[in-house]
């Protein structure tokens, strides 16, 4: 696997988190420094936040479609950038 595959599939994992609602593995797949941003309101939500709503059903995801992905980033880091 190349990275590029290792980290879209770490996006898979992300989003099938998201939408059991399951902290769990939404805590196994994200670093404690993951950081949410939300392109309409330009909103950083960082992961104790995203748990927190997550977990109290106060965002609840019912279907998602990723439409885009881009992934980038130096070094042993990645960034993902795309549209769902």
């Amino acid at each position: 696997m190349s990275v590029e595959s290792d980290v879209l599939a770490a996006e898979q994992r992300f989003f099938t988190a998201l939408l059991d609602a399951d902290l769990d593995a939404l805590e196994a797949v994200l670093t404690p420094d993951f950081l949410l941003i939300d392109v309409f309101s330009g909103s950083v939500i960082p992961l104790e936040a995203l748990l927190s709503v997550v977990g109290s059903r106060q965002l609840r995801c019912t279907r998602m479609h990723l439409v885009d992905a881009l992934v980038g980033g130096p070094g042993p880091s990645a960034i993902v950038t795309g549209h769902t």
